[in-house]
């Protein structure tokens, strides 16, 4: 998941079903989530910049 989906809830669900289906959830977003406890990756990090620097890397 990325950005605020998860901070406000509208996003969760996917990742209540993901996690119950055993696919692993990355999460990028500043601050905590309702996500995060399903989470196998968090990352607390602006999502704009972060996205760039991953883009650059492949």
């Amino acid at each position: 998941m990325l950005g605020s989906s998860l901070a406000i809830k509208s996003g969760l669900q996917f990742v209540t079903k993901a996690a119950a289906l055993g696919i692993p959830i990355a999460i990028v977003n500043q601050g905590p989530t309702g996500g995060d406890a399903d989470a196998t990756l968090t990352l607390d990090a602006p999502l704009g910049p972060t996205l760039t620097d991953l883009a650059s890397q492949l």
